[in-house]
């Protein structure tokens, strides 16, 4: 059993990008990848990090970074490349933070339960 303050802790639910696992080398890499094929300049792991935290998702991204007048399919298409190439590279290249397993490991002897949430819109049978 896990205590905290005197209080049993049941359960834990965490986030997984940028908590449990550093998807975001993975991701600029990709972005850039994907915004590369439409000519434009890539942008820093730092924009990305900063521009998602504050709940920019990969649409708002792109528009951020188009010019002005850009058509919406324009947009989308970087989008599909974007998740495509992201896809082929998440298994392989996103890994866990050092200590992740050992946690889970603590958490499951402790009998705690634990949740793993996201903000992703891949669809779950897509998820590693």
């Amino acid at each position: 059993m896990l205590f905290v303050n005197g209080r049993q802790i049941r359960g834990v639910i965490f986030d997984i990008d940028g908590t449990l696992v550093d998807s975001f080398s993975a991701f600029t890499s990709v972005f850039n990848q994907g915004i590369g094929q439409f000519d434009l300049q890539p942008v820093s792991q730092q924009f990305l990090v900063q521009s998602l935290r504050r709940g920019a998702n990969l649409g708002d991204l792109l528009r951020r970074i188009f010019p002005g007048q850009t058509d919406e399919w324009v947009i989308e298409k970087c989008k599909g490349e974007i998740l495509q190439h992201f896809l082929k590279i998440e298994a392989s290249e996103v890994k866990p933070f050092p200590g992740v397993n050992e946690l889970f490991g603590n958490l499951k002897q402790r009998g705690t339960k634990i949740g793993i949430a996201t903000g992703s819109t891949t669809l779950p049978e897509k998820e590693w």
